[in-house]
């Protein structure tokens, strides 16, 4: 299982460390623009970019995950990106 770190970087934007199976990665993440995937309210952004990230792992090896990409962009490689979020998000 690898092992995920964020810390923001300025507001709505945050770095993501990657560590696991003898790889660790780097990502920054644009989470300004938020506010169009349903079940999100309530939750802060650092959970969001987090249950973000688990979602990309169980889809992609984190050495094929985007050095730099928004919460849209997850969405237009993986449709199922905004309905996922909401129910994860939800049962927190």
């Amino acid at each position: 299982m690898a092992t995920i770190t964020i810390s923001e970087l300025r507001p709505s934007h945050y770095a993501v460390d990657i560590a696991g199976g003898g790889t660790r990665t780097h990502h920054e993440v644009d989470a300004s623009d938020r506010d169009w995937i349903e079940g999100i309210s309530g939750v802060d952004t650092e959970t969001l970019v987090r249950v973000s990230v688990e979602f990309l792992l169980e889809h992609e090896t984190a050495t094929s995950i985007l050095p730099r990409f928004t919460l849209r962009d997850i969405a237009h490689y993986f449709p199922t990106y905004p309905a996922t979020m909401g129910q994860r998000l939800a049962a927190r």
